[in-house]
C-alpha cells in the first residue's frame, strides 16, 4: 500500500515553476529558486549551487517563487544576452543567431524581446552603456549586456514585478541553443549596441541621415567588415528605426559598398565622426572597431564624454596604457575592462596608423568675418524704418531689423498664408540674435512693437468688456447659449514656459509672438532640460509648421490639441547660450534650428553718445503699414480657435523665381552649404514666409519676383552668419579647442626639440599652462588624440604621428 501511495505521488504533475526546474536539469542547466516578482536568487552563496536531483525538485520549488538559470560553467556555458532596451529587443532577432529566447508584454499588451540564451565558452560579462551626457539618468541608459559565470538569468514562466509573465519566444522544445565562440558574441552584440543607439538618436539626424548611413557603410568597409555584414546591420537599423526613406538609404549602403569594391574612393569614419558628434562617434568607434587598426579595451573618458570602451593604440600592460588606468566607463576600471574582453590586436611600432579623425576647422576662416546686413533687400516699408531705428537706438544694422521684422510677423501671421504650388506657407518667423547684454534690444524692441501695443491694450478693453456680457449671459437661466468664451487677445509675451505658450494657445489666442531680449531662462526651463527638450522642440518646431496637431500636457494636465496655430519668436542670446543652442544635436535633429533666422552683428556698445529724440517719418510709415493690417480682423473659428488666413499666392513669375531659388540653394546642400546643411534645408521656404511678410505689409494682393528675389538675398545673408556661428562653434568646442591646444604644443616640442614621444608625467608638468597640474585633465586630452589618430602607445609615452613629425 505504501508502494502504491508512494507511485501516484511521483508521478502527480508538478506546479509550473517546478516543472520548469525540471526541464532545465534535462537541459543540463542549473535552476535557481528566485523571489517571486523579483530576480533576486533566495539561496546565499547561489553561485556556487550545483546541479539539483530530480527528487529535489519539487521540496526546492514549492510555493510562491521565481525561476533562475545559473550561467556559465556549471550549466554547460550558458550565456544570456540581456536587452535591456526595445531597440536592442527589435534589432537583437536581426543579428543575432536564432536562439532559445524570451520576453514579456509591455503595458500596452506588445510582446518585447527580452533575453536570448546561447552556449558560449569562455565568455565573460560585458555592458554597453549609451553615453552618459546624452542619457544623464542611469535609468534607460543601458543598453544590452552579456551575462556569463557568476551571474543568473530570470526564466519563464516566472512573474515579472509588473505582473507580466515570462514567456518564450522560442522554447528549447522549438529547436536547439545556438553555440557561439565568445569573440563572435562580443563582436555580434557590440554591433547590436550601436545599431540600438542609432536607431535611439536617428530622429536627430534628419537632413543628413542619407550621407550618414552612406559614410557608416564606409566606415565598415574600410574596418574590414565583410560585406553581407555591413548590408545586414545598417539595413537592420534602418528598419527597426522606421525610416521613411529606408530603400533609398539601403541603396545607398549597396551603391558605396559597389564603389569601394571597384577600387573607388568612398567616404568613411571621419565624416561618418563628424555627423554623429563626439559622445555618439566614441562609443560606435569603438563598439563597431572602425576608424582604428588595432586596439586595447581601456576606459576612457574625454570631457565627461563615456563610451563603453576607448580604443588605444596598444596592448594592455604598458606604462604609458597604466596611465589611463584610473580612468573608467559603464563602472568598469580599465584593468575589469581588459580582464574580461577578448584578445585584441595590439599595435606595435612600425604598423600602420589608425585612420586620421582630424580636427574640425569649420568652415573657411573668412566666414567668421562679419557681414554687411542688406538693408536694400528689405523693400519700401521695412528698410526706411529699420534705418531710422538704427541711428535713433545706435544699435547694430541687424537688431534693428530682427525688431522690425518680428513686429511684422506678428501682425501677418494671423491674415495670410502664402500659397506655392498648392502647398500652405505660415508666415511666422524665427528671429534669434547673439549679442551682449545691454545691445539695446528691449528699448529697441519697444521703438517697433509701439503701435502692436496700443492696439493690443483696445482689444483688452473691447475682450474685458465682451467677457463681461459673455459670463451676465451664462448666468441667465433662460437665456440662449451665449456661445464660446471670448478669446483674451494675448498677441505679445515677453516671457513664458513652453507650457504655458501651448495652453496660451489653446485657450487665448491663437496667433503669439514671443519677444525676449535675454532667452537663457527660457531654453534653460523645465521643458527644455534634457530628456524634455526632444518632446518640447517637436511640439514647437510644429506650431512653426502652423498644421501641426500638438498632444501635449498644460499645467492643467488637460490634453491639449491645437490646429491652425501661429508662433513667431524674437530671441536675443547671449553667446554662451548661443553655443548651447546652436551645438544641440537634439535641437538640430528635431528641426527647431533650421526653422531660426540667425543674426550675430558685431556689438555698437561703447561708441553710441547721446542724441536726442526726434520724431521720423520713416517709422510713421512702417506703423501705417502695421495699422493698415491690424483694422482688418482675423478670421477665427471661435469653437476650435484655428485660424484661418487668407491666401497670398505667388504670381507666375515670381513662381518661377522662386523655383530657381529653390533648386540652387538644393546644390549648395553638397556644396558652399554642405557644413551647414542641417540648418540650411529650410531656406527655401523661409523665403517664401520672407517674401510673403513683406508683401502683406506692402499691400500686395499677390507675392512678386522682387519678393522673391529680396528674399532670397537676406536668406543668403542669414546662410552667411549660420556659417559663421558654425564655424566659431568647431573653433571652440572643448572636445576639439583643449586637445588642439594640447597637440600645438607637442608639434612646437617637435619644432624646438625633436621630441616625438611624450609622457603622461612631462604633459601635465611642463604642457601648456591650461593642463599644468591637471593630471585627470591631461589624461583626457590624451585620451582624445589617442582617439583621433593623433598619437599612439609608444613604450612609457605617446608617440606624435609621423605626418606631424
Amino acid at each position: 500500500m505504501h508502494q502504491q501511495a508512494l507511485a501516484i505521488e511521483t508521478t502527480a504533475p508538478l506546479p509550473p515553476i517546478a516543472q520548469a526546474a525540471a526541464d532545465l536539469v534535462q537541459l543540463g542547466i542549473v535552476p535557481l529558486r528566485v523571489q517571486h516578482k523579483g530576480k533576486a536568487p533566495t539561496a546565499n552563496a547561489w553561485q556556487q549551487t550545483t546541479m539539483p536531483s530530480m527528487d529535489d525538485i519539487p521540496r526546492q520549488f514549492a510555493g510562491q517563487c521565481n525561476l533562475g538559470a545559473l550561467l556559465g560553467a556549471p550549466s554547460a556555458e550558458l550565456a544570456d544576452v540581456d536587452l535591456d532596451c526595445t531597440e536592442a529587443g527589435q534589432l537583437a532577432p536581426k543579428l543575432l543567431p536564432a536562439s532559445w529566447c524570451y520576453g514579456r508584454d509591455d503595458e500596452a499588451g506588445v510582446f518585447q524581446l527580452r533575453h536570448i540564451l546561447l552556449r558560449c565558452p569562455g565568455i565573460g560579462k560585458t555592458a554597453f552603456d549609451a553615453p552618459a551626457r546624452l542619457h544623464p539618468s542611469k535609468q534607460g541608459r543601458r543598453i544590452i549586456e552579456i551575462l556569463a559565470t557568476g551571474q543568473q538569468a530570470v526564466v519563464p514562466p516566472s512573474i515579472h514585478k509588473t505582473g507580466q509573465q515570462l514567456r518564450w519566444k522560442q522554447a528549447p522544445s522549438d529547436g536547439p541553443l545556438a553555440e557561439i565562440s565568445a569573440d563572435q558574441l562580443q563582436q555580434q552584440v557590440a554591433r547590436v549596441a550601436g545599431a540600438a543607439l542609432l536607431v535611439r538618436h536617428w530622429a536627430e539626424f534628419e537632413g543628413s541621415r542619407h550621407d550618414l548611413t552612406a559614410a557608416l557603410a564606409g566606415a565598415c568597409w574600410h574596418a574590414s567588415w565583410p560585406r553581407a555584414e555591413i548590408e545586414q546591420v545598417l539595413v537592420a537599423m534602418l528598419q527597426v528605426a522606421d525610416d521613411p526613406e529606408r530603400r533609398d538609404r539601403a541603396r545607398a549602403v549597396q551603391d558605396t559598398l559597389d564603389r569601394a569594391e571597384s577600387g573607388q574612393p568612398v567616404t568613411g569614419w571621419p565624416r561618418a565622426a563628424e555627423l554623429l558628434g563626439h559622445d555618439l562617434a566614441a562609443c560606435l568607434q569603438t563598439w563597431w572597431q572602425v576608424g582604428m587598426q588595432g586596439t586595447a579595451d581601456l576606459g576612457l573618458t574625454f570631457g565627461g564624454q563615456t563610451a563603453e570602451q576607448v580604443q588605444v593604440p596598444q596592448s594592455p600592460g604598458t606604462a604609458a596604457a597604466d596611465d589611463c588606468a584610473g580612468l573608467t566607463f559603464g563602472g568598469r576600471s580599465a584593468e575589469q575592462a581588459t580582464g574580461t574582453s577578448s584578445p585584441s590586436t595590439a599595435w606595435a611600432t612600425g604598423l600602420d596608423w589608425p585612420e586620421l579623425l582630424e580636427f574640425e576647422t569649420g568652415t573657411d576662416p573668412a566666414a567668421a568675418a562679419a557681414q554687411a546686413y542688406p538693408l536694400d533687400a528689405l523693400g519700401p516699408i521695412l528698410q526706411p524704418a529699420v534705418q531710422a531705428l538704427t541711428e535713433r537706438q545706435q544699435v547694430p544694422v541687424a537688431l534693428a531689423a530682427q525688431s522690425c521684422w518680428a513686429a511684422a510677423a506678428a501682425v501677418v501671421q494671423e491674415r495670410y498664408n502664402v500659397i506655392c504650388d498648392g502647398r500652405t506657407i505660415p508666415l511666422s518667423l524665427w528671429l534669434v540674435l547673439v549679442a551682449l547684454p545691454g545691445e539695446r534690444k528691449t528699448s529697441t524692441d519697444e521703438q517697433a512693437f509701439r503701435l502692436i501695443y496700443i492696439r493690443m491694450k483696445e482689444a483688452m478693453v473691447r475682450y474685458q468688456t465682451a467677457l463681461e456680457a459673455w459670463k451676465s449671459a451664462k448666468l441667465g437661466k433662460d437665456a440662449p447659449d451665449p456661445g464660446p468664451r471670448p478669446r483674451k487677445p494675448a498677441w505679445l509675451l515677453t516671457s513664458c514656459t513652453t507650457e504655458g505658450l501651448v495652453k496660451t494657445l489653446d485657450m487665448h489666442w491663437p496667433a503669439l509672438t514671443l519677444t525676449n531680449s535675454d532667452a537663457a531662462a527660457w531654453l534653460g526651463g523645465y521643458s527644455m532640460r534634457e530628456g524634455r527638450d526632444t518632446a518640447t522642440a517637436a511640439v514647437l518646431s510644429g506650431l512653426w509648421s502652423g498644421s501641426f496637431h500638438a498632444e501635449a500636457k498644460a499645467s492643467l494636465d488637460e490634453a491639449t490639441a491645437l490646429y491652425g496655430r501661429r508662433l513667431s519668436l524674437s530671441m536675443m542670446l547671449q553667446p554662451e547660450v548661443a553655443a548651447a543652442l546652436f551645438d544641440s544635436r537634439t535641437l538640430a535633429g528635431q528641426g527647431f534650428l533650421s526653422r531660426c533666422l540667425p543674426a550675430f552683428p558685431p556689438s555698437t556698445i561703447g561708441s553710441r553718445p547721446y542724441r536726442r529724440r526726434t520724431e521720423d517719418d520713416r517709422l510713421h510709415r512702417f506703423e501705417q503699414a502695421l495699422d493698415a493690417l491690424l483694422a482688418r480682423t482675423p478670421e477665427i473659428n471661435l469653437v476650435t480657435g484655428e485660424l484661418q488666413p487668407q491666401a497670398l499666392p505667388l504670381d507666375d513669375v515670381a513662381f518661377e523665381s522662386w523655383i530657381s531659388v529653390h533648386n540652387r540653394y538644393e546644390s549648395a546642400l553638397l556644396g558652399e552649404y554642405r557644413d551647414i546643411r542641417e540648418v540650411a534645408n529650410k531656406a527655401p521656404e523661409q523665403v517664401l514666409r520672407l517674401a510673403g511678410v513683406q508683401a502683406a505689409l506692402e499691400g500686395a494682393g499677390q507675392v512678386q519676383q522682387g519678393h522673391i528675389d529680396r528674399a532670397a538675398r537676406l536668406m543668403d545673408w542669414h546662410l552667411g552668419e549660420w556659417q559663421r556661428i558654425s564655424a566659431k562653434l568647431v573653433e571652440h568646442r572643448r572636445e576639439v579647442a583643449l586637445p588642439k591646444q594640447l597637440h600645438d604644443w607637442m608639434l612646437q616640442r617637435l619644432t624646438v626639440a625633436g621630441q616625438t614621444v611624450f609622457s603622461l608625467r612631462e604633459t601635465y608638468k611642463d604642457g601648456p599652462r591650461m593642463v599644468r597640474g591637471q593630471s585627470q585633465l591631461a589624461r583626457e586630452l590624451m585620451a582624445e588624440l589617442l582617439r583621433r589618430g593623433y598619437v599612439r602607445v609608444h613604450g612609457k609615452g605617446y608617440e606624435l604621428r609621423p605626418d606631424d613629425a
